[in-house]
């Protein structure tokens, strides 16, 4: 047998054996998610339908598209940019203005920790200025929903300028 059959034999049965693999992987994560395969087609096995599904109303947030229908005891706020106002020498109050961009403090904190990753890693704020549509800010203020316990609504971490 020549040397250039051999070699192209060896590739096709390797080739094989990988998508193989592939498909051995794929079925179960699909399983996983309650899916399955039909003929190279992801079927669901779930008797679930998305018309059962409740529309969200209200406030969402930027990453998640969760509002307080289906996350009620999370606090959400707004991504704002505060600075202080300063009248002869003396403090007055703060200057607030936001594109009322709207993100649970959770999803907040989690992309922070995701940027700090990075490399190079990006500041808690110039992460929130992407997801803030690219306007700058500096700040959250805390909304408060529905049906978020006072406490938890005391325990949200918010950042003011010095």
């Amino acid at each position: 047998m020549e040397t250039r059959t051999i070699v192209n034999e060896l590739r096709q049965q390797t080739k094989s054996e990988r998508t193989k693999k592939a498909m051995a992987k794929r079925e179960t994560v699909l399983k996983g998610l309650g899916w399955g395969m039909e003929n190279t087609q992801i079927v669901t096995e779930s008797t679930h339908s998305f018309e059962d599904v409740e529309e969200e109303t209200g406030l969402v947030c930027c990453i998640c598209g969760d509002g307080y229908t289906y996350k009620p005891e999370s606090c959400m706020g707004i991504y704002t940019f505060t600075k202080p106002i300063y009248l002869e020498e003396e403090f007055v109050g703060y200057s607030t203005v936001s594109h009322f961009n709207v993100i649970h403090f959770e999803c907040h904190n989690t992309a922070m920790y995701a940027d700090s990753r990075l490399k190079p890693p990006k500041t808690e704020w110039e992460g929130a200025e992407i997801r803030n549509q690219y306007t700058k800010c500096n700040s959250l203020l805390p909304l408060f929903g529905p049906s978020i316990p006072p406490a938890v609504y005391k325990q949200v971490r918010y950042t003011l300028p010095n």
